[in-house]
């Protein structure tokens, strides 16, 4: 099985996600719980567009190994392309809670609050950025673009103003 695992990954890393689907397809009814061959059978869907299949083998894998990061931080994104911003939301959240100081983590979340139209939540998110990574230019720039969404122009402006002194345009 294991065997199969590295021609199945060998086969995705080509892109030849048919080959690959194929192999991990094979390796999964021989061992059902094969962890990676089931994180790496999602990888390819994902790479295929195909979001559903991808989220129901990362579903399968976060009841064997529920504290896989990577598993949770793909399905979160997956969710986001279906539209699922709830969904996303509560994977990014999850991981938040195991590492508050997750910087990309808590960017994603807040971009996903803003597709899901709760700008309050999203400037909470925004705000934790600022106050932990004052350099982070994005945080400025997407919390100004929320404040001139809903009309608060002397706030967007001087977060702005701000976001330009970073040296970034």
């Amino acid at each position: 099985v294991q065997a199969m695992h590295t021609l199945g990954a060998v086969y995705m890393w080509e892109e030849e996600y048919e080959k690959s689907l194929a192999v991990f397809n094979q390796a999964l009814k021989i061992k059902p719980d094969f962890r990676h061959a089931l994180y790496r059978r999602a990888v390819t869907y994902a790479s295929l567009f195909r979001y559903k299949e991808t989220i129901a083998d990362l579903d399968k894998l976060l009841k064997l190994q529920p504290k896989y990061d990577g598993a949770r931080k793909l399905r979160a994104k997956c969710q986001s392309s279906l539209g699922n911003f709830p969904a996303a939301i509560a994977d990014y959240t999850a991981l938040i809670a195991d590492d508050p100081m997750g910087e990309e983590e808590r960017l994603q979340r807040a971009r996903q609050y803003v597709k899901a139209k709760l700008p309050l939540k999203a400037i909470e998110d925004y705000s934790f950025m600022i106050k932990h990574f004052p350099d982070e230019y994005e945080s400025f720039t997407e919390r100004a673009d929320i404040y001139f969404s809903l009309a608060r122009y002397r706030e967007a402006s001087s977060i702005r103003q701000h976001a330009r002194n970073l040296g970034r345009h």
